[in-house]
């Protein structure tokens, strides 16, 4: 494991519940929509793909 993760772990480890709980709500939302996000891009590539063939 890299110095920088080990130190990031080490943080994250000290953080109260409440902002465990935060942090980890702030990440779901941002995975879900970079997962939309992807979703969508993936969708106007196939659709693209398909117009080509």
């Amino acid at each position: 494991m890299d110095t920088e993760k080990f130190i990031d772990l080490s943080a994250y480890n000290i953080l109260s519940a409440e902002w465990k709980s935060e942090l980890k709500e702030k990440a779901a939302k941002f995975i879900t929509e970079a997962v939309a996000e992807m979703d969508e891009i993936f969708g106007r590539f196939e659709s693209w793909k398909n117009e080509k063939q």
